[in-house]
């Protein structure tokens, strides 16, 4: 009989079906690898296979080769087989040692050289964006599509959601974990739950960019926005924005500016009633410097700590602000002005702006029925009300529908149960309580009975407002105006009260 050129113990099913598998996968990723280095037009699932998919049976491949060999050694121990057993030795002298330990030397090498390039290509593969937001495409599509349009376009998904360090990154995985369970056994929530409960604090993220402290002088902002009448009035509102952290020395409680909330002096810590963050029960406020604190306690529900367990006492930072600084659900009101300011919108469109707002605020079931719908209330209202324009201009009737409808494909996403509703944003006060959550609610009072102040130019001067107001002299600060007569001063109520209900606030 030819001698073996290895161990005996190495001859066995489960052996062979290891080397098999092993050098099968080895071929595979080897191909693949190369695709992936070369090809310019990959998929994502190439990274997919390539860095995560088939590493685990090439390792599985190997694991089989030596516990073949001690499966075989036991039987023989056992009797079951006739050859008779031998402790284990190496003996150079002896070919199939050689062959052994050669083998073994330089399979180790290839393994150990292929495991860094796959490590180091799967850590890089699955900090990509793509790998964030298409690898599970129908749960993180609307996260994915507003990431796209929005100021962080250019920013990694991981620099905010894990950034720097090993710590964040290993918990990122652990949950990463559960997702894909959930994607898989279809258990995850519609819509995806906000705010992210394990969110990385932002002065670890945000601040590595944006520096609170260094934001100094205000910042001229212009508001554009068309009214619902039949030329879709455009009334542009020119504000002075203060952005900056607050004058004065720290410690001065007269501060003012956006960003004196972020003011290292300032440390504010609340607890919120809902998941949401949107019904404050209780704020604190310690100025650092001077030690001052002032407490506010919901008056009509107050919180009783003593019989609560697991509170949440959060400490303020960017995100209870800018809680949609990447994935923004435009409300249909901004989007359409968006549009019209762009000119993706026909402004000569008779009532464009309140058909438009009229369509895109009603709920739907299906994006495909969304868009069907979008289409015929549109043509019919045209067709009805202006019967020259939908026979002469239909060409401009179908360009403004074919907007609309991708307004809707960018904001809305049925299938998720997402849109501007269901996520607040809570920069601005318009659609949601946002500022007013604290300012100026009449529910969160200190002991002496005092309010969190509600002074509009604490945050924003009005420069000019209403149609041709853009190219006029700024002159002092204005007062608020209305384009609709209230009936009272627009100070006394909040925006929210009508503009939360945008099917009713533009019916015609």
């Amino acid at each position: 009989m030819k001698p073996h050129r290895f161990s005996i113990y190495f001859y066995n099913v489960i052996t062979y079906v290891g080397v098999a598998l092993a050098f099968f996968i080895f071929c595979i990723e080897t191909l693949l690898y190369l695709a992936d280095l070369f090809v310019s037009h990959k998929t994502l699932y190439l990274g997919l296979l390539t860095y995560l998919v088939l590493p685990p049976f090439l390792f599985l491949g190997l694991i089989l080769i030596p516990m073949g060999a001690l499966w075989k050694r036991r039987r023989i121990l056992r009797g079951k087989d006739s050859r008779e057993p031998h402790p284990f030795h190496l003996d150079f002298s002896r070919k199939t040692h050689r062959n052994a330990v050669l083998v073994f030397i330089i399979c180790t090498s290839i393994f150990v050289i292929a495991s860094m390039i796959g490590v180091y290509k799967s850590y890089h593969y699955t900090d990509s964006v793509e790998f964030c937001g298409k690898l599970c495409h129908s749960v993180m599509n609307p996260e994915y599509t507003t990431y796209q349009r929005s100021p962080h376009a250019r920013v990694k998904c991981v620099e905010c959601h894990i950034g720097s360090g090993a710590e964040w990154y290993v918990k990122s995985k652990f949950t990463g974990g559960y997702q894909v369970y959930s994607l898989f056994t279809e258990k995850y929530p519609k819509p995806i739950p906000t705010p992210v409960k394990n969110l990385r604090p932002a002065r670890e993220t945000c601040e590595q960019c944006h520096w609170p402290q260094h934001f100094f002088s205000p910042k001229e902002k212009v508001f554009h926005h068309f009214l619902g009448d039949e030329s879709n009035t455009y009334w542009p509102i020119k504000m002075l924005m203060k952005v900056d952290s607050g004058p004065g020395a720290p410690g001065d409680i007269d501060q003012t500016g956006v960003h004196w909330h972020t003011n290292t002096d300032n440390d504010i810590e609340y607890i919120a009633r809902d998941e949401k963050r949107q019904e404050i029960a209780w704020l604190k406020l310690t100025h650092q410097s001077t030690g001052e604190v002032k407490e506010y306690r919901s008056e009509s529900n107050p919180l009783i700590f003593e019989k609560m367990k697991d509170v949440e006492i959060r400490k303020f930072d960017c995100i209870d602000c800018h809680n949609r600084p990447s994935h923004r659900f435009s409300t249909p009101v901004s989007a359409v002005n968006e549009a019209l300011v762009t000119s993706r919108l026909h402004k000569e469109m008779p009532y464009i702006k309140r058909e438009a707002v009229k369509v895109l605020s009603e709920d739907y079931e299906s994006t495909d029925a969304a868009l069907t719908s979008i289409h015929d209330k549109i043509s019919n209202f045209y067709q009805t009300e202006y019967p020259d324009i939908w026979n002469k201009e239909n060409d401009r009737v179908e360009a403004s529908i074919s907007e609309i409808q991708n307004i809707f494909r960018n904001t809305q996403f049925p299938e998720m149960k997402v849109r501007w509703d269901s996520h607040p944003d809570n920069i601005g006060h318009m659609e949601h309580q946002s500022c007013f959550r604290c300012h100026g609610n009449e529910d969160l009072k200190t002991k002496e009975g005092k309010t969190i102040d509600k002074n509009c130019s604490s945050c924003h001067q009005i420069l000019s407002q209403g149609p041709g107001s853009e190219n006029k002299p700024m002159g002092k600060a204005k007062k608020f105006k209305h384009p609709v007569d209230l009936g009272i001063e627009p100070e006394e109520m909040d925006c929210v009260t009508c503009h939360s209900d945008l099917g009713s606030l533009y019916e015609g």
